[in-house]
């Protein structure tokens, strides 16, 4: 259950819809509130999809302070993982020169 939250909460963050704009603050707070679980999560519990989603958290700046660094960090974990997505998103991040190799 926890995981499809994430999953809807991460589309909010990458789509530009109304419904995103509207939800902005319950949005944030919530982040803020499980952003330090959901790094245990993929750090420890080796969670690669979660590992995606926060790095697609710290890239756009929804929740939690833009940081592309942070995100490169997250994104590279989860390429590790074998987990596709974060390797897509890792090649955005660097074609895009927001971050070094």
């Amino acid at each position: 259950m926890k995981n499809v939250s994430i999953f809807i909460l991460v589309s909010f963050v990458v789509s530009n819809s109304l419904y995103a704009t509207i939800l902005d603050t319950d949005f944030v707070k919530y982040i803020k509130q499980h952003i330090t679980n959901w790094e245990y999560k993929c750090v420890h519990k080796h969670n690669f999809k979660i590992c995606s989603n926060i790095g697609i958290l710290y890239a756009s700046g929804k929740g939690v302070e833009q940081d592309y660094t942070k995100a490169k960090i997250f994104f590279e974990k989860s390429c590790q993982g074998d987990y596709g997505r974060g390797c897509w998103y890792l090649g955005i991040l660097y074609e895009n020169g927001l971050v070094q190799k």
